[in-house]
């Protein structure tokens, strides 16, 4: 009757939460934008356009290239931006195991691997600040900028909070399926020398007190007597960034960016979720104690450089931390696991990327990253069933300006990129396999595609 009662009280609170919730995932599974995932999400050190809210908060404050370029070929400058992009991914994992019931022989379903492809739509926009405030002569950019993910079939968010013994792939499916909207501004200084950013993803959280009543002992649907108490707050965290661009005051260096960017921890934290329910028969009051915590991500600090070996080509290379030693789960979860969960591993993703600009208009993008599992081998031993993979990540692309054509008075760039992840074969071995948590193995391909259209204005 108790997990009766915690189903009932998980359901109305994700019913709650279905418009109202907001993360972070998309963007580190696969890429933010088109050109991003094309050029291996090597942008730290020279993004410039909207998608900085993202890669490097502070290359929003940086616009005069973009306005010299400009003043050369007489297109738009670039400087304010709207972009409309569409991502969809087609995970194909293996996951090759033989759960069974050691009681009856039967077989029991896994269905870690199924139905984890989906779509994401982007929207970014990027905004002039000297539009409404004419910036002192020290500050030479200085841009605000605004992006929103959000899942293709229109819900806003899908929580999954689940008991950590199910074979759950971490980054994937469900887990990646959550709105991210972040915003923030950039400043460029002494002629875009140099360059400072600062925003926010904002997410959500709270507590809550569920009160049912009138309730049955009883396997038919009831509809109990209910009254509930949500307390939900503004929980953003910090995105920040900085670059430097040497070139600028050195012509040694010409063509040389280096960037540093940092996005704060953050999840969705509900608790406590108190539930009182109450037996009709006996009049017998039921106190549980509930939790909810999803979209966590952790602490990321990204180092890049990237060089412009002429006017054609650029190359970009990067090392992202990611401290998975800070995670965490549910009050509910670290009381009912805590001895068994593992210590994650804090990882180190290197990343190249490289974009050949064919003409003035046509370019190609590629790259290259290796993102090492954050599971370590001990961590699968017991009864958890985190699954991840060391994965070789390719991925390639091509980004076309249109001419000037009819009454048309912006130029509109079209984007268009391929991802294919490649997961190593993981071989987990538990310590006293039984036929509901036997020993297994995993792998498999993702691929994903990622076109969008951006308007400089």
């Amino acid at each position: 009757m108790k997990k009766l009662i915690a189903c009932m009280g998980t359901i109305l609170l994700m019913i709650t939460f279905s418009r109202s919730a907001f993360g972070s995932s998309f963007g580190t599974t696969y890429g933010f934008s088109p050109r991003g995932m094309a050029m291996g999400n090597a942008m730290t050190a020279h993004v410039d356009d909207w998608s900085a809210v993202y890669y490097n908060m502070a290359g929003l404050g940086r616009t005069l290239a973009r306005i010299e370029r400009a003043a050369e070929t007489g297109e738009k400058s670039g400087i304010n931006q709207l972009s409309v992009n569409y991502l969809h991914t087609v995970p194909s994992f293996d996951l090759n195991i033989n759960r069974f019931d050691p009681d009856t022989g039967s077989p029991l379903p896994t269905h870690g691997a199924d139905d984890l492809d989906f779509g994401t739509y982007v929207m970014g926009m990027a905004m002039d600040l000297n539009i409404i405030y004419e910036m002192p002569e020290c500050i030479s950019s200085a841009r605000m900028g605004l992006s929103m993910g959000i899942n293709d079939d229109l819900t806003v968010v899908k929580i999954n909070d689940i008991d950590p013994r199910t074979h759950n792939f971490m980054r994937y499916g469900r887990e990646a399926q959550r709105a991210l909207i972040m915003t923030g501004a950039g400043f460029g200084f002494m002629e875009d020398l140099f360059g400072l950013g600062l925003g926010l993803n904002i997410s959500f959280g709270g507590s809550g007190t569920i009160d049912l009543s009138d309730l049955q002992i009883t396997e038919d649907e009831q509809i109990p007597v209910d009254n509930a108490i949500m307390d939900i707050s503004l929980e953003p965290t910090v995105v920040a960034g900085f670059y430097i661009s040497p070139g600028k005051k050195f012509d040694a260096l010409e063509g040389l960016e280096l960037g540093f960017s940092y996005r704060q921890k953050s999840k969705l934290d509900i608790s406590p979720l108190q539930t009182v329910a109450v037996l009709e028969t006996g009049n017998v009051l039921l106190n549980l104690r509930l939790a909810l915590l999803d979209y966590f991500q952790p602490d990321i600090y990204t180092f890049g450089t990237s060089y412009a070996l002429s006017d054609r080509l650029i190359v970009s290379l990067e090392a992202e931390l990611q401290k998975w030693s800070g995670f965490e789960v549910s009050l509910n979860h670290e009381e009912n696991f805590g001895d068994v969960l593992p210590e994650l591993d804090d990882i180190v993703v290197p990343k190249l990327g490289i974009e050949y600009r064919l003409t003035r208009r046509l370019a190609f993008q590629g790259g290259y990253c290796f993102e090492p599992s954050f599971i370590p081998d001990e961590g699968l031993t017991d009864t958890i069933n985190f699954l991840d993979n060391d994965k070789h990540i390719l991925s390639v692309g091509t980004s076309y300006r249109l001419p000037s054509f009819g009454r048309m008075k912006r130029d509109i760039n079209f984007y268009a990129a391929y991802q294919h992840q490649i997961f190593d074969d993981r071989e987990v071995t538990k310590t006293e396999p039984t036929g509901v948590n036997p020993d297994y193995s995993f792998g498999g391909t993702c691929n994903t595609f990622y076109v969008g259209i951006t308007i400089d204005m």
